[in-house]
Order: structure tokens, then C-alpha cells, then sequence
């Protein structure tokens, strides 16, 4: 069966207990540069630190422009009673010809450990089977963010190997774990 490509006519926003999952608007730029530019944020993530608020800009656009592309999904986290913004996610290098795609997902470390990514994440792998009508779903880990293949492994992810030297940033190679799960 084809990749639903009717998905990307209108942004999909999706709920959980605790969440919404909505589309990035140009006013998320300020977590998208705090996210990016916190050592914390991005201790498991082989990404160069932003050292400038418009870099936050640049990042909203472009999740904006990959949606209108068909190439990702990038949705907001926020607390369905407050809106506080809890971190971001998505599915990305959709490919329609594979049927497969990767997810990807951050959370900010003041929500660390409160199973938000957990939810989160269930809703983005159940939507890209169920609704983009996805193959195959895949995660990159870096092997000593335990909590991380915690998540993946609780939704059927299975550990296919590790990749050595997959990135390169901040001056050093970065390891990754493959994650992946294949739908029914």
C-alpha cells in the first residue's frame, strides 16, 4: 500500500492525556534556540550548538518548509492545561518509495524523566503506520542515552545494530544505535 501522502493537505494535530501535538509556529523560535543551544538539550544529540536567536527562526522555517516538501512531520509538545511547551518531534527523510521514515524527537531536560516523550512518541509512530500508512518507523540513539531506547523499545523498537562514527559535530564522531519497528 502507498505512503498517504493526503496527510501533508493540512497539518495534523493529535492529543494525548497530557499533550498536544501541534504544528511549530514562528512564535516557538525562542525554544527552538533555547532547545539548540543548551549543552543539556543536546548531550545524546550530534547537533552544533545555535549561538544566535535567528538560528531558532531558521529551525521553525524549516520544519514549516520539509511539511510543505512531504520530506517531515515536525510537531510541538505542550501540556494540554497549560501549553508549556515540553520539547518537539517527528517524522523525517519520509520516503514514499522505501515507506519508511525516521522519527526523531527532544525533550527539555526539565521534563525529563515525566514519560512525556514516552507519550509523545506513541502518538507519532502510531500516526505514521495508521495514517502515512509507513512500513517501516527507525530511531538513532546515541548509546549512552538509556532513557531514549527506553522509549522506542516500550513501543516494539528493536535494537538492529550500531552505527560507529554515523555523525560528526562539535569536534568528535558520534556512535548511534539503530532502532526499528515494522508495522503489521
Amino acid at each position: 500500500m502507498p505512503v498517504n501522502e493526503g496527510v501533508f493537505s493540512k497539518f495534523p494535530t493529535m492529543a494525548t492525556d497530557r499533550l498536544v501535538l501541534g504544528p511549530h509556529e514562528a512564535a516557538d523560535a525562542p525554544e527552538a534556540f533555547r532547545f539548540y543551544s543548551s549543552e543539556q538539550s543536546l548531550r545524546f544529540v550530534p547537533r552544533d550548538f545555535f549561538c544566535d536567536p535567528q538560528e531558532g527562526v531558521e529551525k521553525v522555517l524549516g520544519f514549516a518548509e520539509a511539511f510543505e516538501e512531504h520530506s517531515a512531520i515536525w510537531w510541538t509538545f505542550r501540556v494540554r492545561v497549560t501549553g508549556e511547551f515540553v520539547g518537539y518531534g517527528g517524522l523525517f527523510d519520509i520516503s514514499t518509495e522505501d515507506h519508511n521514515a525516521e522519527v526523531g524527537y527532544g525533550i527539555h531536560p526539565e521534563y525529563w524523566g515525566k514519560g512525556f516523550a514516552s507519550e509523545a512518541v506513541r502518538s507519532i509512530v502510531d500516526f505514521g503506520f495508521e495514517k502515512l500508512r509507513l512500513h517501516r518507523i527507525f530511531g538513532l540513539i546515541d548509546p549512552d542515552n538509556g532513557a531514549s531506547m527506553r522509549v522506542l523499545e516500550k513501543l516494539g523498537f528493536q535494537k538492529e545494530g550500531v552505527l560507529r562514527d554515523n555523525a560528526f559535530a562539535r569536534e568528535r564522531y558520534w556512535d548511534h544505535c539503530l532502532y526499528a519497528r515494522v508495522g503489521e
